[in-house]
C-alpha cells in the first residue's frame, strides 16, 4: 500500500420518511467522499433531501434491519465505510479523528493490511432532546465503521449489530484512537488518552472496558496520587452518574477507598442513590434494589455491546432477596434506567426460573411501552 495513498470514505445510510432528521445527519458528514442512501419507499421529501446532499439514493423494498444496511454497505465504494441511522450525526471530534486516524493506518511501510478492520464509535443518544448519559447510554459504543469488504449485519433479538474480518479498535468519547498495544509496536503512531495524573474522571471511566482488575487498581491508584480525597471523591461522584454500569461500579470501587466520600449529596440522583444507600449503612428499598440488577446485567456487555446471558442466573440471585424476587422484577419497568427494556429482555429469555422469566418478560413489554 502506497504511504500517499489517502483512504476513501463512505457514509452508509437507510431512511423510511426521515426528512425530519436526514437533513441535519447528512450535513454531519459533508467531509465524506460518499454517500450512500437505500431507501424503502419514502412518501415524504426523503430522497429529495438526500439528493439535494449530492448521494446516491437507492430505493429498494423493506427487508429487514440488518439486510437492508447490507445491502447500502454493498453500494459503497470507498475504502471505509461508516454506517450511520438517518437521525444519527457525525460529530466534528469524530469527524476529525476518522480523518486523522484512517491515513495514518493506511501508512504502514511494510505494505501490509493493518490488523485493525473495524472501529466502536461512542453514540450519544437522545430522548425528548435530553443528552441521555448514564444508566449504560453513554458511551454506547457500537462498531460502525469498518473497512470495506469486511463489515457486515446480523439480525439479534433485540437489535441488529455489525461484525468485521478482523480486529476492532475503539474511539474514545474524547475523539482519541486506543489502539491495541501491538499495533504500537508494529510502528502505527497514534494518539492515546492523556497519562493517568492528566485524565479526568470522565476519562477514568470510559477506559474501564477490556481491562482487567489489576490493571484497573494500579490505573486508579495513579490517577488518586495527582488529588486531594476531597477533590477525587466529588469528581467521581459526578462523573459515576453519568458513566456506563461498568464505569459506575469502577468509580464505587475506587470511592471506597476514600475517606469521607460526601454520598450524601447524590441521594437525589437515580443512577447513585442504590450506591448511596449502601454506602451510608441505609437500607435497601425495591426500587434500589431493581436499578442494582439492571445495573449489574447491563454491565455485563461485552466491547460489541451484547449482554452476557450466563449473568442472568447468578447476578440475579445475588440482587435479589429470596421471596421478593417476583415483586422486584414486576416493578423493574417503572424505573428510568435506560437499558430496562434489554435487561429485562435478557431475564426473560434465560432465567431458569419459568416463573421468574416470564414476569421479566412483562416488565420488559411494559418499558417498552413507556418509553
Amino acid at each position: 500500500m502506497s504511504n500517499s495513498h489517502r483512504p476513501t470514505i463512505s457514509v452508509a445510510i437507510i431512511t423510511s420518511n426521515e426528512e425530519a432528521n436526514l437533513g441535519r445527519t447528512l450535513e454531519s458528514v459533508t467531509w465524506a467522499d460518499e454517500v450512500v442512501v437505500v431507501d424503502s419507499g419514502s412518501t415524504d421529501r426523503t430522497c429529495e433531501i438526500a439528493r439535494q446532499f449530492q448521494a446516491k439514493v437507492f430505493v429498494e423494498p423493506w427487508k429487514g434491519f440488518a439486510s437492508q444496511k447490507n445491502s447500502a454497505i454493498q453500494k459503497c465504494t470507498g475504502d471505509w465505510i461508516l454506517s450511520l441511522d438517518a437521525d444519527e450525526e457525525a460529530g466534528k471530534e469524530l469527524a476529525a479523528e476518522i480523518q486523522k486516524t484512517l491515513p495514518a493506518l493506511s501508512s504502514d511501510p511494510s505494505g501490509q493490511e493493518p490488523r485493525v478492520r473495524g472501529f466502536l464509535i461512542p453514540r450519544k443518544n437522545y430522548f425528548l432532546g435530553r443528552w441521555i448519559r448514564h444508566g449504560g447510554f453513554y458511551p454506547d459504543r457500537k462498531l460502525r465503521l469498518f473497512k470495506r469488504g469486511s463489515g457486515r449485519f446480523l439480525e439479534r433479538a433485540v437489535h441488529e449489530t455489525a461484525e468485521v474480518d478482523g480486529e476492532t479498535a475503539r474511539l474514545t468519547p474524547l475523539g482519541m484512537l486506543i489502539m491495541r498495544e501491538e499495533l504500537v509496536e508494529g510502528g502505527i503512531e497514534v494518539p492515546l488518552l492523556p497519562p493517568p495524573p492528566e485524565m479526568t474522571a470522565v476519562d477514568l471511566l470510559t477506559v474501564v472496558g477490556g481491562r482487567g482488575d489489576e490493571e484497573l487498581s494500579d490505573l486508579a491508584d495513579r490517577w488518586l496520587s495527582s488529588r486531594e480525597p476531597a477533590a477525587a471523591a466529588t469528581e467521581l461522584l459526578s462523573a459515576a452518574a453519568a458513566a456506563s454500569p461498568a464505569g459506575r461500579f469502577y468509580a464505587v470501587t475506587i470511592l471506597s477507598k476514600l475517606p469521607d466520600v460526601p454520598w450524601s449529596t447524590v441521594l437525589a440522583e437515580p443512577a447513585l442513590r442504590p450506591y448511596a444507600r449502601d454506602a451510608l449503612g441505609e437500607p435497601r428499598e425495591p426500587a434500589d434494589l431493581a436499578w442494582l440488577l439492571l445495573d449489574a446485567l447491563a454491565a455485563s456487555a461485552d466491547a460489541m455491546g451484547e449482554l452476557d446471558p450466563e449473568a442472568v442466573e447468578v447476578v440475579s440471585a445475588e440482587a435479589l432477596p429470596p421471596g421478593h424476587e417476583q415483586d422486584i422484577l414486576a416493578d423493574a419497568w417503572r424505573l428510568r434506567h435506560p437499558m430496562a427494556y434489554e435487561v429485562l429482555t435478557l431475564i426473560g429469555t434465560h432465567h431458569p426460573d419459568k416463573q421468574l422469566a416470564k414476569t421479566a418478560r412483562t416488565a420488559a413489554h411494559k418499558a417498552r411501552s413507556a418509553t
